[in-house]
């Protein structure tokens, strides 16, 4: 860009300085006052014309360009992707739950009032009078997490008949207790306990999606790194091939090359500009793949070109998989899963076990109750003589082969050994995937080391068969050779970089830590 705009500002004063050379001549040739006012307007709309011209094809060829590094592109996605906006209700709507089923243990209070009109026969079947009952009860109600249910009610009631009048004022509490089916914490607080449990899977869920992004977006942004350097390998190839043309097309017209040197550069200049147009599509389907992530309105991005500024993290890769492994316990979302999911189990085990004995609920009603021909005597008999009733209850109830409890208990208990064995099995697999991705952590820190040694012997090569080419003790076609090497030596270097620092990627997410190796928090917590 600086070499075109240095090329236009010279093009310019040449241009200027052949309008005042004519300029001077004009004058030779006409009255100096009725010529040089419109000469002068020449000039200055030629000099505002070319500087117009001139700030317009900087304007054009100056792209627009969004520079980034892999932290800006992580924040950026995890900030604008839509998928992880949407997953991270699911934690929130299911706490709801846990509040949902902690109101099961909540008190209810109501009131009621019931009025009743009934006809009274005569003997003769005529109706001959009205009764009127009216009653009004204040109650509390509910059941405690062990299962004890419990109901408080204060009620008053009157009836009307002709000129009778009665009058009560009672009160009562009633408590069942279930001594063997319903009796427990485990069976009353299960449904909160699952709550809790999926509200916690849920959490690691949301992680994990966290997480698989942040891969996708670090790899993708490694992918255009790749993409970028590749073009860089490919334009300076076709350089050093044009480069070398025009030496011989320079060296073929004094006689000291053959035109088949020309030609045989001409062909690799040719090839390697087709390369060249390859590397810039595959860069713009990278820079589109990262666009993808960093933006959720992508129409105003499809006019940026997307540059990185390269990746770190080339130390010699320093690993202890035993300590890794048993990091990953704590910190893989499909691990804690798991144990979530066999906790979950236990209560289901548990809760089953209750729901599969046979019914014993024991029952105690206490009423205190008062009377009289008005709402007044009815209550001075409530306070004063305190009439009681006590009623104990005891029920038993049981199917005969409780086929159904046991069925749903063996079926509980058989989900929970599956679970366990789960378990094992993921554990297995999380240790061979931090181990294949020490491994090829490992293997591929070694070919980006023997790729960077390839680059320094292939630039020796190149400089030694240039300097025998300018000795005259070449070919154009020695010379090409060892450009081509230099060319597939840099690209398998950045192509090996590239790969080092995927892997690296790769092992942190299969240990689980990926989030804190780029510093990343849990975005959207509302916890």
């Amino acid at each position: 860009m600086l070499f075109k705009m240095k090329s236009n500002i010279f093009l310019f004063l040449l241009n200027a300085g052949s309008l005042i050379e004519f300029y001077m001549k004009l004058l030779n040739h006409c009255h100096i006052m009725s010529c040089a006012n419109y000469i002068t307007k020449v000039v200055a709309i030629f000099i505002l014309s070319s500087t117009f011209s001139l700030a317009k094809q900087h304007q054009v060829d100056k792209p627009n360009i969004l520079k980034i590094d892999i932290d800006d592109a992580i924040s950026l996605t995890l900030s604008k992707n839509y998928f992880v906006k949407v997953r991270s209700f699911d934690p929130e709507i299911e706490k709801q739950f846990i509040d949902f089923n902690k109101g099961t243990f909540e008190p209810v209070v109501g009131l009621t009032y019931r009025l009743e009109e009934t006809d009274v026969l005569e003997n003769t079947g005529n109706i001959n009078d009205k009764q009127d009952k009216g009653s009004t009860t204040l109650f509390l109600n509910g059941v405690m997490p062990w299962g004890t249910e419990y109901l408080l009610e204060v009620n008053q009631s009157k009836d009307i008949l002709r000129d009778s009048r009665s009058h009560d004022f009672d009160s009562l509490i009633e408590i069942s207790q279930p001594l063997l089916k319903g009796f427990g914490v485990n069976e009353g607080l299960a449904s909160t306990r699952l709550a809790i449990n999926r509200f916690e899977i849920q959490s690691w869920i949301f992680k994990d999606v966290v997480m698989d992004t942040v891969r996708d977006v670090a790899i993708a942004y490694a992918n255009l790194y790749a993409a970028q350097k590749n073009l860089e390998v490919r334009v300076e190839s076709r350089n050093l091939a044009q480069q070398l043309l025009n030496d011989n097309r320079k060296r073929a017209s004094v006689g000291r090359d053959a035109e088949s040197e020309i030609v045989t550069a001409q062909a690799s200049v040719a090839s390697r500009e087709n390369a060249v147009v390859n590397a810039e599509r595959t860069l713009l389907f990278a820079e589109n793949q990262l666009k993808q992530y960093i933006s959720d309105d992508l129409l105003p991005l499809l006019s940026y070109r997307v540059e990185t500024s390269g990746i770190d993290h080339f130390d010699e890769p320093k690993i202890n998989i035993r300590n890794d492994f048993k990091n990953s316990l704590t910190l893989r979302p499909d691990y804690q899963q798991a144990k979530l999911g066999i906790n979950a189990s236990h209560i289901e085990v548990k809760r089953d076990k209750q729901r599969s004995l046979p019914t014993l609920n024991i029952t105690f009603r206490a009423k205190q109750f008062g009377k009289g021909n008005t709402s007044s005597n009815a209550r001075d008999v409530f306070d004063h003589q305190k009439p009681r009733n006590f009623t104990t209850t005891l029920e038993f109830s049981t199917p005969i082969t409780r086929k159904s409890g046991r069925a749903q208990l063996r079926a509980s208990e058989l989900a929970l050994q599956q679970a366990e064995l789960d378990i094992k099995y993921l554990e297995q697999g999380i240790l061979l995937d931090i181990d294949n991705a020490a491994s090829n952590l490992s293997t591929d820190w070694n070919s980006l080391q023997i790729t960077k040694q390839a680059v320094e012997y292939a630039e020796k090569s190149l400089s030694a068969a240039e300097k025998l080419r300018k000795a005259g003790r070449s070919t154009s076609f020695v010379v090409l050779r060892f450009q081509n090497d230099l060319e597939r030596a840099r690209n398998d270097y950045f192509q090996a970089k590239t790969a080092y620092f995927r892997s690296i990627i790769n092992y942190h997410y299969a240990v689980g830590d990926i989030l804190h190796f780029f510093k990343v928090e849990i975005p959207y917590s509302k916890n």
